[in-house]
Parts: structure tokens; C-alpha cells; sequence
């Protein structure tokens, strides 16, 4: 079994009558799950799509999204994921680059594309439930995700389906996951992090509840209640805005929520040390990884706390290694001296859409060589002090943008945080902070620095603090390369 379409469909023989999926609207087993994306699969063949061909998806929190997206990749087809509110200029793009002709979509959009309505998807795939057709090979391309990463340029980032396989069984394995669990997914599914959740779902057999964003704080604790959720994916950001605006009522689920995700940044001290408090037993977990490959080591916080930057040991079949800036392997790296994270595993991307050399730039074979700054310690695990460009050299000592940003969100107030390098005639490069101040709280300069100065060697202090209404943002991550415009 190579792909995440076998495994859909053992779970719909295996197990037929099992809820798989959940919105807000409907919801499907596991038998009504694969006759939907089978039948995305037979109409999508029946207008003549071959394998290979891009399809346009967008991403929705949905049951038919869930049935779209993997009956694209039944098809033998590649799901290229758009946003539910992408530009019309940008869906243009998209299509120019991809080459693709079909465009399933949650809203109308003026686009030069035949067009399918998803919202009706029940009535177009009904007639070709039960198609037959190979399942995909394992290094058939099965989806690209455009990410914008930290230089602001388009990255069209294409994976194959034994590498999604793979991802979703580690994901399952290093999560000590039970197979009744009910997992909640909010964040936007074409965005990496909450698309390999959903993964991961189908793969175990879970029951998948898609819940639209995190502004209804409300409506999100009634979903937890009704339908049982046991486990869920929780950003840094939204922690946040939970903590903040529903006080301590997670807490109410001690003994509900058997396991937590989080991943893209760390969680502050702060907040990490509130969930655990209010949940005390359960596993709060961090993925370390990124577009490229998803996941590369997984750390438990309740389980081993304490250990600053540590991001985890390597998943399963993944070795990682640090190399200096030729790409020599090197041993004896620390926090002080840190090397580069490489890892070397066969789930990673196929490489970027009509990239080769961006690509071969950051892959080679089986190994993927990241811009992320740490160390492995006596016991195998990894840390994490910050990417290349994120150390900041002042007068030849190394700051951590990290460090600070942790320490600036434990100030009561701050909301967000977010430290770049700005040149300076004197020391070469010094810290700059961006801070988003919590609705309603003033900033008081005064207060703020002496907070910092009381836990921070002088030369890592920020020479500049600027304070922004609104912190930019790029998907679920604060966007470095605007605040360098600032």
C-alpha cells in the first residue's frame, strides 16, 4: 500500500458504517466517503483528464473538499490547493503555471477554466460512484501547495503519494493515537499543517470534525461537546486567542482531549505552560518540519518539559544530521555553536512546480538541507534556536531572534512578536521587535524594556521596538519578509 486512496478504501470495506468525516452541514462514513471520491474520480475522467493533469481545488472546511481533494488523486490527477478566498488574479496565475483546465471551487470565480461547483458535488459524482480505475503509484504526484515562505516569492511545493502515506503513518504512530479518536481540524486546508491532519485522519480511520477558522470561539467549544472531540490541532496563535478570550473553559476538557498538535512556531512558555495546567493530562505535542517534507522530529512537552528549543527526536526512518555552510556533515554543534539541520527520509516533496534548480538547491537525493540553526543533543534530540537569517550577528555574537520573540510574549499584553536583523554602523547587525499588543491593553514603553532588560543579557536587547496594530501575517506565520519593508 502506497497511497492514501488505498487507504481510504480498506477503511470503507473495513470499517463502512464509521462516521469519517464531520462539517457543519453534513457528514459521511467511511462507505459514503469513498463512493464520493470515487465518484469525483469517474466524472473527472469522463471530461477527459489524464493522469498528471493539474486540477484547482478550493480549500474549504468540508466534506466534499475532503471527497474532491482525494478523488483528484484517485483520478491519477495532481490537487493543486487554493485558498476559499484567493484573488481571481491569483487563481489566473495559478492556472497559467500549472497548465490546468478544471477548477473545483467553493465560490463563483472568473476564471478562464472549465468551472465545478463543489457545493453540488453530491449530485455531479453521484452517477460515477464505484468507478474502478489503478490506484495511484508511490511516486505519482498526488498535490502542490503554494506557500510564499519568508522571501515573498511563489513556491509551487509538489509531493508524491507514498510521501503523504508516510507522513500520515507517522503522524498516527508518534501521536500514541486511539483508533475511536475524534479529531478536530480548523485551519485552512491549504496550508500544509491542518491538509497532513486530515491526512492522518483518513489514513487511521478517526473521525474527522472540520471546523471553519478560530473566530467563532463560541461555536468551537459547542463542537468539541457535541460531537466528542478527543484530539486536535491548536496553532500557537490560536492558543492565544483561546487563552484570551475563553479564560481557563479548556480546562473543562481535562478529560475529554487525549492529545494535542501544535507545530509552525513554538507555543511561549506562557501559553504552553497554561494548556498543560488546564490539561493536565493530556499529550501536547510540536512538529517540527516544514512545506518540503511536513514533519522531521516530533517532541511531547508533557512529557518531557523544560528543554528550551527542543523540537523533538526525528520521526520514524528519518536520519538527522548538522552540516556546516558547504554542506559538510559536522559533529559538536551547540546552542552556542550551532550547524545547519539536514535529514535525510524518503517522504519529502517531489521538489518545487517548474523549479529545478530552486530545487536542487534544497534537495539532493533523499535529503533535504534546511535554513534552521541548531544542535542534537546526548540523547538524539534536536533543537531549534532559529533559521540563518533569523541569528542575528551583533559584533560577532550570535542572537537568537527566538529567544526574544519567547521572551516578548510573556510580557502580559503582547499578543504577537516577531524580531528581525537591522544593520547598525557599530555592531554590524542588532535586533529589531515588532510587538501586536492585545486588544484593549496599552503599551507602555518603559515597562515593556525593563521587563526585557530583567531577563536578557544587554547586547540581545532590541535597539528599535515598534509596535503594529496588526502583525502581517502569511498563512499561520508572522511575514518577516513585510516587517524587513517596515
Amino acid at each position: 500500500m502506497v497511497s492514501l486512496c488505498e487507504k481510504i478504501f480498506e477503511n470503507s470495506k473495513t470499517k463502512p458504517a464509521a462516521i469519517a468525516a464531520i462539517d457543519e452541514t453534513r457528514q459521511a462514513d467511511y462507505a459514503q466517503l469513498w463512493a464520493e471520491i470515487s465518484g469525483v474520480a469517474g466524472y473527472l475522467l469522463s471530461k477527459g483528464l489524464k493522469k498528471g493533469d493539474c486540477v484547482l481545488v478550493q480549500a474549504t472546511n468540508t466534506v466534499s473538499f475532503v471527497s474532491a481533494y482525494y478523488g483528484i488523486q484517485y483520478a491519477g490527477c495532481i490537487a493543486v490547493l487554493i485558498d476559499k478566498q484567493v484573488p481571481e488574479d491569483n487563481v489566473k496565475s495559478i492556472l497559467e503555471a500549472t497548465g490546468a483546465k478544471w477548477l473545483i471551487s467553493a465560490k463563483a470565480v472568473d476564471a478562464p477554466c472549465q468551472t465545478i461547483d463543489m457545493a453540488a458535488l453530491t449530485e455531479w459524482a453521484a452517477p460515477y460512484a464505484g468507478t474502478e480505475v489503478p490506484f495511484p503509484e508511490a511516486e505519482q504526484p498526488a498535490d502542490l501547495i503554494f506557500t510564499t515562505g519568508t522571501t515573498g516569492k511563489a513556491k509551487g511545493v509538489l509531493t508524491g503519494h507514498y510521501s503523504l502515506f508516510l507522513v500520515a503513518k507517522n503522524q498516527v504512530i508518534t501521536s500514541l493515537a486511539e483508533p475511536d479518536t475524534v479529531y478536530m481540524v480548523y485551519g485552512p486546508l491549504n496550508h500544509v499543517y491542518s491538509l497532513r491532519k486530515v491526512d492522518a485522519a483518513v489514513y487511521a480511520g478517526f473521525t474527522l470534525v472540520l471546523f471553519d477558522g478560530m473566530v467563532r470561539i463560541k461555536a468551537f467549544f459547542n463542537t468539541i461537546e457535541k460531537y466528542g472531540v478527543t484530539a486536535m490541532h491548536l496553532l500557537p496563535s490560536a492558543a492565544r486567542m483561546l487563552l484570551t478570550l475563553s479564560k481557563d473553559r479548556l480546562g473543562d476538557y481535562k478529560d475529554q482531549i487525549k492529545y494535542i498538535d501544535s507545530g509552525s512556531l513554538a507555543y511561549p512558555d506562557s501559553d504552553r505552560e497554561k494548556i498543560m495546567s488546564l490539561l493536565p493530562n493530556t499529550r501536547l505535542y510540536y512538529a517540527y518540519g516544514a512545506s518540503e517534507v511536513y514533519c522531521i522530529g516530533k517532541y511531547c512537552f508533557s512529557q518531557y518539559p523544560g528543554r528550551t528549543s527542543c523540537v523533538g527526536w526525528p520521526m520514524p526512518d528519518t536520519r538527522v544530521f548538522l552540516v556546516d555552510d558547504d554542506r559538510n556533515e559536522i559533529t559538536g554543534a551547540t546552542r552556542e555553536n550551532p550547524g545547519l539541520i539536514a535529514y535525510e527520509s524518503k517522504f519529502h516533496m517531489i521538489g518545487y512546480w517548474d523549479e529545478p534548480e530552486l530545487t536542487a538547491s534544497v534537495l539532493d537525493g533523499d535529503t533535504i538541507y534546511t535554513n534552521d540553526l541548531g544542535f542534537i543533543d546526548e540523547d538524539g534530540l534536536i533543537y531549534v534556536i532559529g533559521r540563518r537569517g533569523d541569528v542575528i550577528n551583533v559584533g560577532g555574537i550570535k542572537v537568537s531572534a527566538l529567544e526574544l520573540e519567547n521572551l516578548a510574549v510573556k510580557y502580559n499584553g503582547v499578543a504577537y512578536a516577531a524580531c528581525i536583523p537591522v544593520e547598525d554602523k557599530l555592531h554590524g547587525q542588532v535586533p529589531r521587535l515588532f510587538i501586536e499588543m492585545e486588544k484593549g491593553v496599552e503599551y507602555n514603553a518603559a515597562d515593556f524594556k525593563a521587563f526585557l532588560a530583567a531577563s536578557m543579557e544587554n547586547y540581545k536587547l532590541p535597539r528599535v521596538i515598534t509596535v503594529l496594530e496588526k502583525m502581517p501575517m502569511t498563512g499561520v506565520k508572522v511575514d518577516k519578509q513585510a516587517l524587513k519593508n517596515l
